[in-house]
């Protein structure tokens, strides 16, 4: 058409005219060369990274294979404490310590909304975005080894009592006394740093003190004393009241019914996301409602695993008391044999192929809501799975010790994370995440594991005890 527009124009003698038509049509193909070829080399990038991440995968299969075995006994030769096969999960320990880097990259790495949406900003920042899907995947494992624990007896017989109907809000202030004493302890150190005149910010700090800040504030905005995430210990706390009685309901339920469970958890995100969209957007109490698939997923994802990958043996001659072992990796189910490696592909496949605050068509809101909200509730499962399975070559890799050792970090690391980086950011002038900021970090961490954490979880036990020594009497 421009070609003909422009001969007509040199027949009638217009040539300045024919200058500009040609002109004009120059420039736009060459827009239109430079969209395509920007969208050629974002479809090379991609379908690069993808590549990478398979031939990632395949590596540290092979690093497996040569690293051998693992120096350890058997599931069957494991040491028994009491009387009791004490099964710890290093994969899972490992899982955790990663999801407490992704959530310091999320809210210290300096990257925007605007930059990641538009494409504008590097890998690193991208990834960082997607730092915030720890919180739901910390749901997830929250349900998935309480239940766990709980079904193959790894908790001392003296703890036992306190999961009884009757004690039901006891047993959820034992478990959220393992961390409640450093929440609380940093929770005042900050409020102390920032010391405020304002009477509203104090009654924010004493929601959050009580865990009820959760219910009331929303969590995508900063509340005195700036926390980060704060909200997620105050959901974990409502739903560590409804474990007991859910577990006992899934405990004993047929298979089917747990497969119930991990529908319902997942088909609820469709018309949760739609009053979330429609009536409700960031209203705190119906947030609490919308993350509770996440923890009631991970309690059945352990019913499951316990009935279909565990089964239960003498783990010697002279016991009596049979424990639970794992089965041999060809017994168990294909997707948790492999969910490690199927779970890291499907990841890496949807963190290139979309960004976290792209829109979704139609309702034109982000797709973060659909991922946080139990969007990736099946990859969750299997990579969890996996992990506590060991079969996988990535799940056997990740368990070896250089790696598992730090998982009792993760705690303390996410607690300490703003307290550090304000110390460092006034000793050194760095700001957002600097090497000085990470050395330190972990640094901190390892003396709040053992000063706080430690203590912590020892004070819990000595509760579950006496509670149990209070309902013998009781009894008696």
């Amino acid at each position: 058409m421009a070609l003909f527009n422009g001969a007509a124009k040199i027949q009638d003698g217009d040539i300045s005219g024919a200058w500009h038509e040609a002109s004009h049509t120059y420039v736009k193909a060459s827009n239109r060369q430079n969209v395509v070829t920007r969208e050629f080399t974002s479809a090379a990038s991609t379908t690069a990274t993808i590549m990478l991440i398979i031939f990632a995968v395949l590596c540290m299969w092979g690093l497996e294979y040569l690293l051998g075995e693992r120096d350890r006994p058997s599931a069957m030769d494991e040491l028994l404490q009491d009387g009791q096969l004490v099964h710890h999960q290093p994969a899972i320990d490992t899982l955790r310590y990663v999801l407490s880097w992704m959530a310091v990259l999320y809210n210290f790495y300096p990257w925007t909304v605007g930059g990641v949406a538009g494409r504008r900003e590097g890998s690193t920042a991208q990834f960082a975005s997607w730092g915030i899907l720890a919180c739901p995947m910390f749901f997830v494992l929250s349900g998935f080894c309480h239940s766990f624990n709980k079904l193959v007896e790894n908790k001392e017989e003296a703890e036992e009592a306190i999961d009884k109907p009757r004690n039901l809000f006891l047993a959820a202030a034992v478990r959220i006394m393992v961390w409640y004493p450093f929440y609380v302890l940093v929770l005042t150190s900050l409020a102390y740093y920032f010391m405020s005149y304002n009477a509203e910010d104090w009654s924010t700090y004493m929601a959050q003190l009580f865990l009820i800040g959760g219910a009331f504030l929303e969590h995508n905005q900063a509340s005195y004393p700036y926390l980060p995430s704060s909200w997620w210990f105050s959901y974990l706390a409502v739903y560590l009241i409804m474990w007991a009685p859910m577990h006992s309901i899934l405990s004993q339920s047929s298979n089917s019914v747990v497969w119930t469970m991990f529908n319902m958890t997942f088909i609820a995100v469709f018309p949760s996301l739609l009053l979330e969209w429609v009536f409700m957007e960031d209203w705190a109490p119906f947030l609490l409602i919308q993350y509770l698939p996440s923890f009631l997923f991970g309690q059945a994802l352990a019913v499951w695993q316990v009935r279909n990958c565990m089964q239960k043996k003498l783990p010697s001659s002279t016991a009596t008391k049979p424990v639970y072992v794992m089965l041999t990796a060809q017994e168990i189910p294909l997707p948790v044999r492999f969910g490690v490696s199927f779970s890291i592909i499907i990841l890496g496949c949807v963190l290139c192929l979309v960004s976290c605050y792209d829109r979704i068509p139609v309702f034109r809101e982000y797709w973060l809501s659909f991922f946080l909200k139990g969007g990736l509730l099946p990859v969750f499962g299997m990579l969890i799975g996996g992990l506590a399975c060991e079969a996988d070559p990535l799940a056997k890799l990740v368990a070896r010790k250089p790696w598992s050792r730090v998982g009792c970090l993760s705690l303390s690391q996410y607690m300490l994370a703003l307290p550090v980086h304000i110390g460092v950011e006034h000793w050194t002038g760095n700001t957002g995440l600097s090497f000085a900021f990470a050395l330190t970090l972990t640094a901190a961490s390892v003396v709040g594991h053992f000063v706080v954490e430690r203590p912590s979880r020892a004070f819990a036990k000595y509760i579950a005890r006496r509670v149990n020594l209070a309902t013998e009497e009781g009894k008696s």
